[in-house]
């Protein structure tokens, strides 16, 4: 079951730029994390993103739709029992996720996240 009350998400560009800016980052077939740190004041602890784009997965927004959806379900499962606390988190989908199974994205989340330890 989803823990959301343990994750926020980030909304603002300005967000986004911030955890790009840091330059920490894990590519997998499916998609890339991007991490920065997260303000300790800030409650939640963990903060993530999502960005699909035309680019990186498909014209198709019915595409585009589904790629969201999977990474945003991947994501509330997994980031509050694996995330480190004080982390922002932003994953860029890429067309792979849309063929991958889950099993394999779930790996590779994990594999990013030990990583890419602040």
């Amino acid at each position: 079951m989803p823990q959301t009350a343990l994750i926020s998400v980030l909304k603002k560009r300005s967000e986004f730029t911030a955890v790009s800016a840091v330059r920490k980052r894990f590519v997998t077939p499916g998609f890339i994390m991007q991490i920065a740190p997260r303000d300790p004041s800030l409650t939640p602890p963990i903060a993530y993103g999502l960005t699909t784009s035309k680019k990186m997965v498909s014209n198709l927004a019915v595409d585009r739709n589904r790629a969201r959806r999977r990474l945003r379900a991947l994501v509330q499962e997994y980031l509050p029992a694996l995330g480190a606390p004080h982390t922002n988190y932003v994953f860029l989908a890429r067309k792979e996720i849309l063929s991958l199974p889950h099993a394999t994205l779930r790996q590779d989340l994990e594999k990013a996240i030990q990583r890419l330890k602040l």
